[in-house]
């Protein structure tokens, strides 16, 4: 997406256009429909609003149940669950235009299976773009050492491969492969994880490797806010 040409919509600002006319720039139908034709929460908000490829449009948020939810220039957009918000639409040369006008944009409680997984807002969300898969570790076998795996599911995160020396959960020294950054909580040394999605039902099959630690930071700018984790593999 080109965040630089339309910066993030405040609620009730239209980002420099001339309400009283029509606006004569924005991102190209065809550029939004190629964007987001899928994404975290599924389609972005304008996909199915009729666009017309060689027109551009802008969209504006109107209203947003959590100061947490944001909407790009293209349409897609990211909050918590659950959130909702509704949206004006704009066509270079028509003005505003939306069948159900206003718009409106849910993010659900609950996680289909193959979705994200719920993740808190940290103040380092902002930065968790990238999608990794988590395979839990739900038994290992005492007498030959065999692991099982839970379903795969999807999370938001940022990571870099870089090799550090590192000391596991159980105190064994370890060079890490990748080290992940991300705010949900829950993964535990034993578990599974790769960049990217996989549906694939064995992680070894998959290609993900081995959750060696997992290391907390609390968030600086806010004292109750929730933890930001590194996983190291």
């Amino acid at each position: 997406m080109d965040r630089n040409l339309l910066s993030t919509i405040p609620v009730g600002i239209s980002a420099g256009l001339e309400i009283a006319g029509p606006p004569e720039w924005g991102l190209l139908g065809s550029q939004i429909l190629a964007e987001t034709a899928t994404g975290t929460h599924g389609p972005g908000a304008l996909f199915n609003d009729g666009l017309t490829p060689g027109l551009r449009y802008v969209p504006v948020l109107l209203t947003r149940s959590s100061p947490a939810f944001v909407l790009y220039p293209n349409g897609s957009y990211e909050g918590p669950r659950p959130s909702t918000a509704t949206y004006a639409l704009y066509e270079s040369g028509t003005g505003r235009v939306l069948a159900g006008d206003p718009g409106t944009i849910t993010i659900a409680t609950t996680v289909p299976p193959g979705s994200y997984l719920p993740q808190p807002t940290t103040s380092a969300s902002w930065s968790y773009k990238q999608t990794a898969t988590l395979w839990p570790l739900t038994g290992r076998d005492e007498w030959t050492g065999a692991v099982t795996h839970g379903a795969p599911a999807l999370f938001l995160c940022d990571y870099a491969e870089d090799d550090v020396r590192m000391r596991s959960a159980s105190g064994e020294e370890f060079t890490s492969k990748l080290l992940i950054y991300t705010s949900l909580p829950g993964v535990k040394q034993g578990d599974m994880v790769k960049i990217g999605a996989s549906g694939v039902a064995d992680p070894f099959a998959a290609g993900a490797e081995e959750v060696r630690a997992v290391r907390t930071w609390a968030d600086t700018f806010r004292a109750e806010g929730d933890p930001d984790f590194r996983i190291a593999t």
